[in-house]
């Protein structure tokens, strides 16, 4: 390989993977459910145990073939994993239970608001699980190309709010260096980025993991 060819490695967002996962989770479930339901004519919470048993496995292979999985900080020991699974199916069943009777609806339907409510609660665990995960903060800012940060401070690309404060952060960063700096200082920008915030294109000594973010105009 010459020095010029580069690797390119295909990722996909993190809130694409969790979505395709839940989904295809969901839709395994709802078809294990409703197929021992209604055509083996099992107990319906068992039957929805088994569904989410399924959901569980599912999940369990589908987050272990893609890089997201990487991200988890919690690691526990397989058998434990597995007995969290089965809890999490009989949680599934006692809900499933509780949509039924106190609503009255039919199994599908039970099943349906069941699984959304153990999808909420899943990805909230798993926010919790992986929150300040460095690993993953890595992964995401690595992919970040060099508008990012130009983009974020755009009003048409992301929200008023969102655009506004990061606006604001570089025009106080760039107020800060221009009351304290002095021409015969230069200044180290650790995570650097692409240095947005220097308008005034003061000398500057960039570092960065992310080598596609650097501009050389502001960051030399």
């Amino acid at each position: 390989m010459t020095n010029n060819q580069q690797i390119h490695s295909l990722r996909y967002s993190s809130f694409l993977i969790f979505s395709l996962g839940g989904v295809s989770g969901s839709a395994l479930n709802l078809f294990i459910s409703s197929f021992l339901f209604y055509s083996l004519a099992l107990n319906p919470y068992l039957s929805f145990l088994c569904g989410t048993l399924g959901n569980e496995l599912f999940h369990h292979v589908f987050y272990n073939v893609v890089f997201v999985n990487r991200e988890i900080r919690i690691k526990t020991a397989l058998p434990l994993q597995f007995f969290l699974y089965l809890c999490v199916a009989l949680g599934g069943a006692v809900l499933l239970f509780l949509f039924m009777v106190i609503l009255n609806i039919t199994f599908v339907w039970a099943v349906l608001m069941s699984v959304a409510t153990l999808t909420f609660f899943n990805v909230l665990l798993i926010r919790i699980s992986t929150f300040s995960s460095s690993e993953l903060a890595e992964i995401q800012y690595r992919e970040m190309n060099g508008n990012y940060y130009q983009d974020q401070a755009d009003d048409s690309k992301v929200s008023s709010f969102r655009s506004w404060y990061h606006a604001s952060r570089y025009l106080k960063l760039t107020d800060f260096i221009g009351k304290y700096h002095e021409p015969s200082y230069r200044i180290a920008d650790l995570g650097c980025g692409n240095c947005l915030w220097n308008t005034n294109h003061l000398p500057v000594t960039g570092v960065d993991i992310n080598e596609g973010s650097f501009s050389p105009i502001v960051c030399p």
